[in-house]
C-alpha cells in the first residue's frame, strides 16, 4: 500500500506527461529524416545539426513556406544558406533565418544546376556552422512538395553559375533519389514538383504537380 501514493506522484512529473502523450500528436523522426504524417502537429522550437553532429536550438523563427520564398526573393535581406553532407546527388542545405514548424527545423533546400560540394577546388563547400562557407540565395526555381509540409525548396545561389541545362536533370535525380527513400519509409508523403511561377500567394501549385 505504500507504494500507491508515489504511483500518484508520478502521473504528475513532467517527463512522464510526455511520455504519455498520444501517438496520434507526436512526431518521431524516423530513419531517413522523414516524419510521421500528422497535420495536426506542429514543432515550437527549431534546431540545425551541424557538420560535427551536433544539435543546438535556434531563434529563427517559424514561418510558412510562401513567407519564408519571398524572403529568400527580397534583395534586401541576402539570405544565407547553409550546406550539409546528405547523399542526394545535389548540393543540399538550409536557409538561414527561417523555420518550418512541420519538422522543428530550418527550411530545407537543394541547389540543382549548382555543381557538386565537398569536394576539393569545388566552389561549394559543407558549412560547419552558422559562420563557415555559407552561400547567398539568387533565385527560388521551384518547390518539390510533400504532404506532411516539410517541402524542399529548389534555389541557386549568387557564388556559383546555374547551368540551366544540368539544372533539369539535377531535379529529376534529386526527386527520383529522395522519391526513392520515401517509397522505403514513408510512401504516404505523395511527392510532387512546381515550378516557382506556378505557385501562388498562399504557397499552392496551380498547375498539374510535376515529376
Amino acid at each position: 500500500m505504500a507504494s500507491k501514493p508515489a504511483m500518484h506522484a508520478l502521473i504528475f512529473c513532467p517527463l512522464v506527461a510526455f511520455a504519455l502523450i498520444s501517438p496520434v500528436n507526436a512526431r518521431t523522426s524516423l530513419k531517413g529524416g522523414q516524419e510521421h504524417l500528422n497535420a495536426d502537429f506542429e514543432f515550437t522550437h527549431c534546431t540545425a545539426k551541424y557538420l560535427n553532429k551536433t544539435e543546438h536550438l535556434v531563434t529563427d523563427p517559424m514561418d510558412d513556406m510562401i513567407s519564408t520564398i519571398k524572403f529568400m526573393e527580397d534583395p534586401k535581406n541576402s539570405v544565407k544558406i547553409r550546406l550539409e553532407p546528405r547523399e542526394y546527388g545535389v548540393a543540399y542545405g538550409e536557409i538561414i533565418g527561417k523555420c518550418n514548424k512541420a519538422d522543428g527545423n530550418r527550411w530545407d533546400v537543394y541547389l540543382p544546376g549548382s555543381g557538386e560540394c565537398g569536394s576539393p577546388g569545388n566552389i561549394l563547400q559543407y558549412s560547419k556552422d552558422d559562420n563557415d562557407h555559407l552561400y547567398t540565395v539568387d533565385k527560388v526555381l521551384g518547390v518539390y512538395y510533400l504532404s506532411n509540409g516539410n517541402n524542399k525548396i529548389a534555389i541557386s545561389v549568387k557564388e556559383t553559375p546555374c547551368e540551366d541545362t544540368k539544372m533539369e536533370e539535377d531535379i529529376k535525380k534529386f526527386h527520383q533519389v529522395y522519391k526513392s527513400k520515401l517509397d522505403h519509409y514513408h510512401k504516404t508523403l505523395q511527392p510532387y514538383w512546381c515550378d516557382r511561377n506556378l505557385i501562388n500567394n498562399e504557397g499552392a501549385c496551380i498547375n498539374t504537380p510535376g515529376f
